[in-house]
């Protein structure tokens, strides 16, 4: 039976990760069910179409002319603290209408190292907003294997499915450009400064791997003065559309990130290389992990990625591995397996 599906997202920025992530969904869409897929958003507390109506007014959301209700969570996108509570009213109304709500989980909640109280109070508010959300929802859907055990082994609800999260940058041929050593640095700013700092340590190994670093994303003084003190080439790109963002993949055999490896199935930025078969090597300290997370963790340094501790041993060759990886984390295969939660296919 045909449904008409509204997906919700924390704002309409284009370049904002959540954002893109539902437009590309609604691009491949659900017209295999004769069902439609319609974007809206948060502004001031209020929730708004992304399509103006016909009498060019913007367009409020009702929940109550549509059949499914898909909410993309992260807690920080919807507040300032990561406590969103209010959006406890989402399910808990398509509860009493009897409306397929599902919620489709980009982060549960923070991890702070440092003991602050205010650390530690954060984070267990934000443990039971989510839960709570979790609980209440018809379906959840968690975008990586590590927040899908954590899911499973906290609330048991058997309500729960792995939707692996996929690249927002779409895939173009690969340029084959002789003897090229082009890096990318893409990513948050705060990601990308922590790339930079842990790289200035190593600049005299930098050479040795990469020609040029193309920096993408948005920039700030602090940046600027950072790759100021870099004697490599590196080009500023700014914000760019996601096919320009492709372009340069395309040229590029380096991909540097800064993420807690146990985490890289979180990481658009982490997808968007892999897609690529790019050589990744990771900045970020390493960290101490559990046996389950050991086991949950199919991503292996040496084989799919590298640490900066090892860049002797980088192979900057196309990575087949990563490629095999993302393989099952194309647009079109997570918008299929949507497709099955949400019509019981």
């Amino acid at each position: 039976m045909p449904k008409r599906i509204a997906i919700i997202v924390p704002t309409n920025n284009r370049f904002e990760a959540v954002y893109s992530y539902a437009k590309i969904i609604k691009e491949h869409s659900f017209t295999s069910y004769g069902s439609s897929l319609e974007v809206y958003y948060f502004s001031n507390g209020r929730i708004y179409s992304e399509e103006l109506t016909n009498n060019g007014r913007v367009k409020e959301f009702k929940q109550s002319e549509f059949q499914v209700v898909i909410l993309n969570y992260t807690g920080y996108g919807y507040s300032k603290l990561g406590l969103p509570l209010y959006l406890l009213k989402l399910p808990l109304t398509a509860k009493l209408k009897r409306q397929l709500f599902i919620v489709i989980f980009h982060e549960l909640h923070a991890s702070f190292t440092r003991p602050l109280l205010l650390a530690q109070v954060l984070t267990f508010l934000q443990k039971g907003i989510w839960s709570l959300i979790a609980l209440v929802s018809s379906k959840n859907i968690f975008t990586n294997s590590i927040m899908f055990e954590m899911g499973r082994s906290k609330l048991i609800t058997g309500k729960d499915y792995l939707l692996p999260l996929f690249s927002n940058i779409p895939v173009i041929k690969k340029g084959i450009i002789p003897n090229n050593r082009l890096a990318i640095v893409f990513g948050t700013l705060g990601r990308r400064k922590a790339v930079y700092k842990a790289l200035l340590n190593d600049q005299s190994r930098l050479p040795k791997i990469v020609d040029e670093i193309i920096d993408i994303g948005e920039c700030d003084q602090e940046l600027n003065i950072l790759i100021s003190e870099f004697e490599i080439k590196i080009s500023i790109s700014g914000l760019i559309e996601s096919k320009e963002v492709a372009h340069y993949m395309s040229r590029a055999v380096v991909g540097f990130i800064d993420y807690p490896e146990y985490l890289f199935e979180k990481s658009g930025v982490f997808a968007a290389y892999a897609s690529y078969g790019l050589c990744i090597i990771n900045t970020h300290p390493p960290i101490a992990k559990s046996q389950r997370i050991r086991e949950v963790c199919v991503l292996k340094e040496g084989i799919h990625y590298y640490s900066l501790s090892n860049l002797e041993k980088v192979d900057i060759s196309y990575n087949q591995n990563l490629v095999d990886w993302y393989s099952f984390r194309t647009p079109e295969s997570a918008v299929k397996e949507l497709g099955k939660i949400i019509f019981n296919d």
